[in-house]
């Protein structure tokens, strides 16, 4: 009799514990779902970032939702000679580049000049270096830079960096390295990074 007194007792006692555990399991998994899965979030600058599902990145800047490639901490070490702000800020800029460059780069390129028209919140006028059968685009150089309307030069070079001369910004980079330069620009016309 003792026997099944005390075998009724250990299956209450995890009867309970089971329960508990699935109680608790139940909860987490609550948690979980409610909570948005733990994505995860950046600071800089008291701007807030989240990852998407494109693995893009996306903050509000001015109650808009903007998308980015990279963190502003991950792109802090461009090498940059000048303000890019003042150029930046004007309500006309032309964007310029070489189009003699080969065709990886020329397909980014003009990926980043797709997106700079509507990322910059400011006119641009696409224009190019020379002469060119397959853009017919006005030919704009850093010469033509000026105080009220500046330009901005897509490089390609070896080398990733800004130069600003004489109210022109180079954009030295190749490839993937010009999605970098793109949210660079943007952080910096939007005041989330300084220059």
């Amino acid at each position: 009799m003792l026997k099944r007194i005390d075998s009724k007792k250990e299956r209450r006692k995890k009867f309970w514990m089971g329960f508990v555990l699935v109680f608790l399991m139940f909860i987490s998994m609550l948690g979980v779902l409610i909570g948005g899965g733990g994505s995860e979030t950046w600071e800089y600058n008291d701007y807030k970032f989240t990852l998407n599902e494109n693995n893009v990145f996306i903050t509000k800047i001015n109650g808009e939702k903007m998308a980015f490639n990279f963190l502003p901490q991950t792109i802090e070490s461009i090498n940059i000679t000048g303000k890019i702000a003042p150029p930046l800020s004007q309500p006309m800029i032309y964007l310029t580049f070489d189009p003699d460059s080969d065709i990886n780069n020329l397909l980014y390129i003009d990926t980043i000049r797709k997106d700079l028209q509507t990322s910059l919140n400011t006119i641009i006028i696409n224009s190019k270096t020379k002469e060119s059968e397959l853009y017919l685009l006005p030919i704009i150089g850093c010469e033509n830079a000026t105080q009220f309307v500046p330009v901005i030069y897509l490089k390609v070079s070896n080398q990733t960096s800004v130069e600003v001369k004489d109210n022109c910004i180079i954009l030295n980079g190749q490839t993937f390295e010009f999605f970098k330069l793109r949210d660079l620009l943007v952080y910096t016309r939007y005041g989330v990074m300084n220059d």
